[in-house]
């Protein structure tokens, strides 16, 4: 029965691709004809194409305003990039980037450093959720109990004694003097140092909490607990990067080691600056890129020996890396998990978003907004650019090469993304940049300076390459530090595990063939072994990946950025995926628009429908179960939705990209003619989404002046007031409640003003 079954599918999946082909080479007669008949009747829509006319976009611009083409264009003010100092820098600061990151390329421009004296993440995020309690009546880490008279539930659900990840203000001088834990004792010494404190320290993950304490359980930890990056990655333009180590004994805020004496800073004349003192990094970028059966087998013991044996001092990095391949290697039984997410109590609505989320750097559920866009986009851009600039192979894997298949963006519902690579690669990106902080500054800092800042992560359990009990699926996340989104990072070796009964046929007439049962008949033969003949690879969660399906890596673009997908890129699919993935144009609420070349949600596009017709919402679903637009429709739809119309005009150069090279890859033609002219790369990048923190500081009412004009007055009532103002309260939902402030009209003002500059 398996047998029959796997040659239907078969068959199904050579006629689709049979019509896809034609499709392809009708050219634009078969716009809208479609519709196609599959084996035992059933009807299927083929994965929509090139259904564009030509004249679409020209009678599209003909009714263009200015402001429409203004939109588009993602550049940032001049001004913006320049701010004024303050003349003295209080004990707590509000955070922003352009401070930070301008402050401290001007400090590694006139230092001639190995290391960083210190760190503070306050430097780099903001604490914004922590400070009505650094300025308030003290809260506790009773406040922050969510249990209930039903211990059984309370485990079952993760509902923790607070006394498992916070401490007191009142605990820490007891536990200061009899704590024998070196870093804890360091951190406690800190707290008890700063000038302000909210009462609660978070010194760990707290199992399930509230939507609204979420947030304050990170940057608790982050605050007071987190331990400092081994290392800081700058990214620029121009292939231009640098590396820097940070010393881990000293908690220090870059105002504490960096002497401000100018009035202001221009970030983009600093960057340029900086950048002049870099050498021109080769970086080269291939079309293709080959993959050996040696990248894929773990030298684990090899590594172990070679850093023992080292006669070279080893580097805070690697010392770090070997303490962990030891460490992994040394566990018996199941490993404990490395990764923890934001969970959620269950009780509240959404909560299994927050599996989505780093719980260290959680700052509220962005899932379905743009906010989550720019999120992804700006991390899969980052990524992709240190991976290239490092030599770092790797492709885009599961729902990201899914998504990358219809329109070579991200699926607006997708809450993250998937990246895998060599096992010889994972090594390399452990060893180099484990627990680094990257700064992306993006491609082009003359339109728009990016200020996304990235925490790399790698597992403890790096040698370890089987499932195991399932709690390390994940090798590695790449997190943006301001939301907690990640990408997940998986490594791919040659084990143990048996490998899917897709490739058995491989195994006929060898001595590796396998009975009725699949056991293999020669007992002397591992698992291994079968792998290692059929050159199949997987990671920690049994996807599996065979060489040829895999190498060569291929050049392509994913959300505007250059990136690699496998080289058989259905195949991958259709092993992961049902053949329906590649073909059903509607899913998870969202409609994909041929035209358009975008998924939009269904249920507007119904909305839109039945406003443009004499029939009802209704009417129109009965007729059509997914939603279909023609060329005037679709001019309308933009006409009447600015959104919809900003995201088409930002998308559509690298989505005709992708149709074109779809159509190349589904004829088995090479794509290289999309990439490179004359040996020379054709720079196909594009910015389709604005930075978050320019975002943010523009749209949000976080700009300079404000945020220093909220801290100002936070800081002047607690301290004009004896440190007795607003009391903190808890309502009964576990959700924060702060009483109304009112302005202190003689508090003390010491924002410093944004510098106003003209536009070059």
């Amino acid at each position: 029965m398996r047998r029959i079954h796997k040659i239907r599918v078969a068959l199904f999946l050579a006629i689709v691709i049979s019509l896809n082909f034609l499709i392809w080479n009708q050219g634009t007669d078969l716009q809208y004809s479609n519709l196609r008949t599959y084996p035992e009747n059933i009807n299927k829509r083929i994965r929509p194409t090139t259904f564009t006319s030509s004249q679409f976009d020209t009678r599209l611009e003909e009714n263009l305003s200015k402001e429409d083409v203004k939109e588009v264009a993602i550049i940032t003010p001049e001004d913006f990039n320049i701010i004024e100092l303050p003349s003295a820098i209080p004990d707590y600061q509000p955070f922003d980037a352009r401070f930070t990151l301008g402050l401290l390329l001007h400090y590694l421009d006139q230092s001639n450093i190995d290391e960083l004296p210190g760190f503070n993440w306050a430097d780099f995020t903001s604490m914004e959720p922590l400070e009505k309690y650094l300025f308030s009546v003290k809260s506790s880490c009773s406040d922050f109990d969510i249990r209930t008279k039903n211990k059984t539930r309370d485990e079952k659900e993760q509902r923790w004694d607070p006394k498992r990840y916070c401490i007191n203000d009142a605990d820490i001088p007891s536990l200061i003097e009899t704590s024998k834990n070196e870093e804890l004792v360091k951190n406690l010494k800190y707290i008890q140092e700063q000038k302000y404190s909210t009462g609660f320290h978070m010194f760990t993950n707290c199992g399930r909490q509230s939507f609204e304490f979420r947030p304050i359980v990170a940057k608790s930890y982050l605050y007071d607990f987190m331990q400092s990056p081994l290392s800081l990655v700058l990214l620029f333009p121009e292939s231009k990067t640098f590396q820097i180590d940070i010393n881990q004994d000293k908690k220090l805020k870059l105002a504490e080691y960096v002497d401000v004496v100018e009035e202001s800073i221009n970030v983009r004349d600093q960057l340029r600056k900086f950048m002049n003192t870099l050498p021109m990094k080769e970086n080269h970028i291939p079309y293709n890129i080959e993959l050996s059966h040696e990248d894929f087998i773990d030298k684990s013991p090899q590594i172990i020996e070679s850093l023992e044996n080292s006669e070279e001092p080893l580097s805070k990095r690697d010392q770090l890396y070997l303490e962990r391949l030891k460490f992994s290697s040394a566990v018996v039984g199941n490993p404990y998990k490395t990764f923890g997410e934001a969970k959620i109590i269950q009780s509240q609505k959404g909560s299994n978003v927050g599996g989505h989320y780093d719980w260290r750097f959680f700052n509220g559920n962005t899932k379905g907004t743009f906010k989550n866009d720019m999120s992804i986009h700006a991390l899969i851009k980052a990524f992709f650019k240190l991976a290239s600039v490092y030599n770092i192979r790797c492709w885009i894997v599961h729902g990201s090469l899914l998504s990358w298949y219809w329109d070579g963006l991200k699926f607006p519902w997708d809450a993250d993304a998937d990246i895998t690579m060599p096992i010889d690669d994972l090594h390399k990106l452990t060893r180099q940049f484990n627990r680094s902080l990257i700064v992306d500054f993006g491609n082009d800092i003359d339109s728009q300076i990016r200020y996304g800042r990235y925490f790399l992560d790698s597992t403890v359990f790096i040698s370890r390459r089987t499932k195991e009990n399932g709690k390390n699926n994940i090798d590695g996340r790449f997190i943006d530090i301001d939301t907690g989104v990640y990408i997940d990072i998986t490594g791919l070796a040659l084990t143990e595990t048996k490998a899917p009964e897709r490739d058995d046929y491989l195994l006929k007439a060898t001595k590796y063939e396998r009975d009725s049962e699949r056991n293999i008949p020669n007992k002397s033969i591992t698992e291994y072994d079968v792998n290692s003949f059929l050159q199949t690879y997987n990671c920690k969660n049994n996807q599996f990946f065979s060489l040829k399906e895999v190498s060569p890596l291929r050049l392509s673009l994913f959300e505007g950025e250059y990136m690699y997908i496998p080289n058989r890129v259905t195949k991958v699919l259709t092993n992961k995926f049902s053949p329906k993935s590649l073909i059903n144009k509607e899913y998870m609420g969202y409609t994909y628009i041929p035209i358009l070349r975008l998924w939009l949600k269904t249920d507007m596009l119904f909305d839109f429908l039945a406003a443009n017709t004499r029939k009802t919402k209704k009417q129109i679903k009965d007729k059509m179960k997914v939603p279909e637009l023609n060329e005037e429709q679709c001019l309308e739809l933009l006409k009447s939705n600015k959104d919809i119309l900003v995201q088409y005009l930002r998308t559509r150069r690298v989505t005709e990209y992708h149709d074109n090279e779809i159509r190349k890859i589904l004829q088995d033609e090479s794509t290289e003619s999309l990439n490179f002219e004359e040996g020379i790369l054709i720079d196909n990048r594009a910015e389709l989404r604005a930075d978050q923190f320019t975002w943010n500081a523009l749209n949000e009412s976080n700009s300079y002046d404000k945020v220093w004009e909220r801290v100002n007055n936070l800081i002047s009532k607690y301290e004009e007031n004896g440190k007795q103002v607003v009391e903190v309260t808890f309502g009964p939902d576990v959700i924060p409640v702060e009483k109304e402030e009112t302005k202190n009209e003689n508090s003390k003002d010491e924002s410093p003003k944004k510098k106003t500059g003209k536009k070059k």
